[in-house]
């Protein structure tokens, strides 16, 4: 539960008593599901100026509740700067099917396996012999090419995401400055190891229902993941971003400060709704302030399909 102890504000306003219930009332809500989880980022002020082309003279607490409440958090490929030194080749959209970004996630999961002299990598192959085996084996890779030919149209991105992730987490030997996913925790301590005290850390929710994507990929003969890379992290990688219709809102940590979504307060009524598909959002400007910012890009959501573009496609 967030801890009630926050100055709290809206636009950098104390919240008023009827808003301050309306908040409680939301988490309250989120803490009655038990399906659902707060979740935590923690994010450098420097990093947030670079990514929002946020300058030393603005306001950097409104441009922050500028940005975040209408274009929200955003995986590392959605970055100028990334973009640009991969978009000669290992630049993949987010809905990537191809059979050569599988090979490329084979190709990456071995190299990681055979190279890596990082504890954690070491660790994990102590519990994970199956995946480690089956990775080791170049000879496996049209094999893992061919068992997503027979997966169900419904699971593809599902078990493609599942071996993703495991890049993600591995960091610069992965999937790192290509990656379209967004790490959090709903451990709020973790998040803030991952800051000083002068950062900021965002406050989302999902849902932790795993599917049972972990049956259907050992259905298919493929590896399942046994105990995860840096498992004390408790690591929940978010597809694409921290979509601002998800966000509750963030931690100035220097001042112990929570500045809450102002879109949360329009619907009272709609908490519910809220929690199952998000805080609405007027981004009828959203263009407009992406092209003020120094992402690369967008990632769009519909319903339960998501999608990205880059300013200059793929």
């Amino acid at each position: 539960m967030i801890c009630m102890t926050y100055n709290f504000k809206t636009n950098g306003i104390d919240l008023t008593q009827n808003q301050l219930t309306i908040l409680g009332n939301f988490l309250l809500s989120l803490n009655s599901k038990p399906d659902v989880k707060i979740i935590y980022r923690g994010e450098s002020i420097e990093n947030l100026k670079l990514k929002l082309n946020i300058c030393e003279h603005d306001n950097l607490l409104d441009k922050l509740n500028y940005f975040i409440f209408k274009i929200g958090e955003k995986g590392r490929v959605y970055q100028e700067k990334y973009y640009q030194m991969l978009k000669s080749k290992n630049i993949f959209a987010i809905d990537d099917t191809s059979e050569r970004f599988l090979k490329h996630i084979f190709n990456k999961i071995n190299h990681v396996i055979k190279t890596s002299k990082n504890p954690e990598i070491i660790n994990f192959k102590k519990y994970n012999s199956s995946f480690v085996d089956y990775f080791s084996d170049k000879n496996n890779s049209q094999d893992f090419i061919r068992s997503f030919e027979t997966l169900p149209k419904s699971n593809f991105l599902k078990v493609r995401d599942y071996y993703l992730e495991f890049l993600h987490r591995v960091g610069f030997l992965g999937f790192y400055l290509n990656t379209f996913f967004v790490s959090t925790t709903p451990s709020k301590k973790i998040a803030q190891e991952f800051t000083k005290n002068g950062d900021i850390i965002f406050v989302s929710w999902r849902s932790m229902e795993r599917s049972i994507i972990k049956k259907t990929i050992a259905d298919h003969n493929l590896p399942v993941i046994k105990k995860n890379i840096f498992s004390y992290q408790k690591e929940f990688s978010v597809k694409g971003a921290l979509f601002p219709q998800d966000i509750i809102g963030f931690i100035d940590r220097s001042q112990n400060i929570f500045h809450v979504n102002p879109n949360l307060f329009n619907y009272p009524e709609l908490i519910d709704y809220m929690i199952k598909y998000g805080i609405p959002t007027d981004q009828s400007e959203f263009g407009s302030i992406v092209n003020e910012t120094n992402y690369s890009g967008s990632v769009i959501r519909d319903g339960n399909v998501i999608n990205d573009n880059h300013k200059n496609n793929f």
